[in-house]
Formats: structure tokens, C-alpha cells, sequence
């Protein structure tokens, strides 16, 4: 810890001394930084305690059949951030930036094209796994079918904010998404309502409704826009940027979730639920750092536009810093306290975990901290098919390392090739972005 802190104060000190203005520069990202991770400290903590409050009160059969509809969804929502998501990171920050309001409205649209085909997905997902496993498996789907858009419409319009880097409207939209999922859960439960299927309901409610509020911000602008970018002009570009995210989060989510799909054909649906218990207790870090991620690419585009690569090579180091200081002295602590999370949180159920399999999981998040900062330096530098092969190698790691072990031993074996896929992506990270760097400077 007091290595890491030492480590922390040299890139600092180091940073400030090599550009006189970056004393005020830090304060204001420390400023947005505090605001983003409050707000992700929000949206995540609901969606953890929700993940807690089902694992309590599921069966684990139950809680297995959700985790697993979770996995897909998390394919889904990976989709819906390559083509919409990501790619307003980067074009709402430069291109559009003087004409967001409407941007924005137009993705908007695009949302709602897209969930059209992908319900109908869902709903065949859910008349399959009906045969396939269980009704519990069949009634996940039907729950995500009805939820599915809600959700990630609310996603969207989170990052809007964060695009326009005013993430205290983030802190509004995260408190109000807390307030209506947390509550709706509760009441489901003391009702005798909650199910798997109400489960998500009660998700998409609460980010439709938060959504509808946060919206009104961009309703004036919306009245007196010109009808510029079309439609035409906004796919185009998120198609040119967004082909190699898409191809990258369809290899993306594999190494990371194909286990909630395996682990039921092999331990029954209590496998899927197992991983998923032991992924909430590091769920915290990850969410932190991906509320950090969210300042973090649209200031690598200003400042590779304002300094270059070397402006964006500090700002990176800043981040790196910040994020493994964090990781190492949470997971710290939840190694040290092993022995009574499992009581707190689950209530007893899944301590079978409590020893090598927390270790295993304890480490995810170190790694997930460098490929944050490196692959959002790529994406900077719009380079998503550097990103698609690190995930690619990332893949060939699950198939030749995860897969095998996680059939062999179960969900210790699934945790070793998430470490595994994870370190090769790390390193393709490395060389990639070191060659994009060279190929920068010639040009």
C-alpha cells in the first residue's frame, strides 16, 4: 500500500512539474472525478445491493437462472455500446459536440430501432431455454424481454452527460435510478411479488422513469434544433467507428461471461449462481473504475487534440495510478474480512467460496484497471481494431485455457482463465498502443 501510494505522488509530482497549468487541470478532473464516481457509486450500488438482495432471497437455482439472463444482457448491452454508446464518446466530444442536443435525439431513435430485433431475440432465447434448462431459465428471459430497453435507455442517457462532462447531472440521474430500483424491490418482496421476472421489471421501470426526467434537460434544445446531423450523417460515422466496437464487444463479452452459459451444463443453474456471488464482491472496484473511464476517453480526445500524444501519455499515467491505488487497497480489505462477508452479504449461502475462489476473483480487478486505461488510449488514438485484437487474443486465452479448467474443476477453473484471458489482453494492450504511438508521430 505504501508502495503504491509513493508510486502515486512521483506521477504526480512528475506530471505537475512537466506543465505549469496542470495543478488547476487536476483539480477540476479530481472535481469531476469525485461527481462521476458518485454517481456510478449510485447506479452501481443499486444494481450490487439488488444483486445481494436477490442472492439472499432466491433460491439458488433462482439466482443462477438471473445470472445467467444477466450474461446475455450483458452481450446486448455490449452491442448497444458499440454502435451507440461508444461512439457518442468520441463524436459527441469533437465532431458534434457544438450540436449535441440533437445528436443526441437522433441516437436516440437508433435506440429504439435497435431493441426492436434484439427483443425478438429475447423472446426466442426464452421459448429455447425452456427446453434447453428449466422454467426458472425461461422466465429470466421473458423478465429481460420487457426490461431490456428500459435499461439500457438509461444507459445512454447517463453517458450523454459524461460526454458534455457534467457529471453532477450523472449524480442526479444515478440517485434517482437508486431511489426508484432499490424501493421497488423492496416493495416487491414485502408484497410477496418479487420473482425473477419482477426482478427486472422493476430495473427497467426505474431507468425508464429516470431517464424521462434526466431528459427534460435537452427538451429546449430539442424545440430549436436544426435538423443537423441527419440521421445519415450520425450512421455513417457510429457504422465507421462502431463496425470494429461491435466486432470487439461480440469477442469482448466472451471471455468474460461464456462461463454463466457453460457452468449450468456442467454444475446446474447453482453454478451460474456461484460465479455471479463471488463476481458482486469485486463489482464495487470495477464500477469505480468504469465511472472514471467515463471522464477518462473524452479527455484523452481533448487532450490528444490540444497536446498530442504526449498531453494524453500523462493523463494516462494519472489514471493508472489512481486506479490500481484503489484496487489493491480495496481488494486488500476484502481478503482480510473473507472470513464475514459471506454471512453479511448471502447470509451464510455460498461460503464454500469463501478461500481459493475469493482469492482467484480478488485479482480480476488489477488487471481490468490497465486494460481501462489502455484501451480507452486507443480508442483515443480511434483505433478500435487495435482493441478488437486484444480482445481476440483475449478469446483464444478463454477457449485454451478457461474453458478446459472451468469443465475440469468448475467455477476456480472459470475464475483461472478470467485471469488469463485478462493478462493476454493487457499485454496486445501494451505492443498496440506503443505501435499506434510510432505510427502517430510519422504521421
Amino acid at each position: 500500500m505504501a508502495a503504491a501510494v509513493r508510486q502515486l505522488d512521483v506521477a504526480v509530482a512528475t506530471a505537475v512539474a512537466a506543465e505549469p497549468n496542470l495543478g488547476a487541470r487536476l483539480k477540476n478532473l479530481v472535481r469531476k472525478g469525485l461527481l462521476a464516481v458518485t454517481d456510478q457509486a449510485l447506479f452501481s450500488g443499486a444494481n450490487f445491493l439488488v444483486n445481494i438482495l436477490l442472492a439472499r432471497w432466491l433460491t439458488a437455482a433462482e439466482y443462477g437462472a438471473y445470472s445467467l439472463a444477466f450474461a446475455v444482457f450483458l452481450l446486448l448491452a455490449a452491442l448497444h455500446g458499440a454502435i451507440l454508446i461508444e461512439p457518442m464518446m468520441v463524436f459527441g466530444a469533437g465532431k458534434y459536440y457544438s450540436r449535441f442536443p440533437r445528436y443526441l435525439r437522433v441516437l436516440i431513435g437508433g435506440h429504439f430501432r435497435l431493441m426492436l430485433p434484439s427483443s425478438l431475440l429475447l423472446l426466442g432465447g426464452a421459448f429455447f431455454l425452456a427446453r434447453r434448462y428449466s422454467i426458472e431459465a425461461s422466465d429470466a428471459f421473458l423478465g429481460l424481454l420487457i426490461g431490456a430497453a428500459a435499461i439500457l435507455l438509461f444507459w445512454l442517457v447517463r453517458r450523454a452527460f459524461y460526454v458534455l462532462l457534467q457529471p453532477a447531472y450523472g449524480v442526479l440521474s444515478g440517485a434517482l435510478y437508486f431511489v426508484l430500483l432499490i424501493g421497488g424491490v423492496i416493495a416487491l418482496k414485502l408484497t410477496n411479488h418479487l420473482t425473477i421476472v419482477t426482478a427486472f421489471i422493476a430495473m427497467g421501470a426505474a431507468g425508464l422513469v429516470a431517464s424521462a426526467i434526466m431528459l427534460t434537460r435537452f427538451v429546449p434544445a430539442w424545440r430549436t434544433a436544426a435538423h443537423d446531423p441527419t440521421l445519415k450523417d450520425v450512421t455513417g460515422d457510429h457504422w465507421r467507428y462502431g463496425r470494429w466496437a461491435l466486432a470487439t464487444a461480440l469477442i469482448g463479452w466472451f471471455p468474460g461471461h461464456i462461463y454463466y452459459a457453460l457452468l449450468p451444463a456442467w454444475l446446474g443453474l447453482e453454478g451460474a449462481g456461484g460465479l455471479r456471488a463471488l463476481m458482486n464482491f469485486v463489482m464495487p472496484v470495477l464500477q469505480a473504475i468504469s465511472a472514471l473511464t467515463m471522464l477518462l476517453l473524452p479527455t484523452l480526445v481533448r487532450d490528444r487534440a490540444q497536446g498530442g500524444t504526449r498531453k494524453m501519455n500523462r493523463t494516462m499515467l494519472l489514471f493508472l495510478a489512481l486506479f490500481c491505488g484503489g484496487a489493491v487497497v480495496y481488494l486488500a480489505g476484502l481478503w482480510i474480512f473473507r472470513g464475514s462477508v459471506f454471512q453479511i452479504f448471502y447470509g451464510g449461502k455460498y461460503g464454500e467460496y469463501a478461500g481459493w475462489p475469493l482469492f482467484l476473483t480478488a485479482l480480476l480487478p488489477l488487471g481490468t484497471c490497465a486494460s481501462a486505461v489502455l484501451g480507452d488510449g486507443l480508442r483515443a488514438l480511434e483505433r478500435p481494431d487495435s482493441i478488437f485484437w486484444c480482445y481476440a487474443g483475449s478469446m483464444l486465452g478463454c477457449v485454451a485455457v478457461g474453458i478446459p479448467l472451468s469443465a475440469a474443476i468448475g467455477i476456480s477453473g472459470a475464475l483461472l482463465g478470467l485471469i488469463a484471458s485478462s493478462a493476454i489482453s493487457v499485454a496486445l494492450m501494451v505492443w498496440l498502443y506503443r505501435k499506434s504511438l510510432r505510427q502517430e508521430g510519422k504521421a
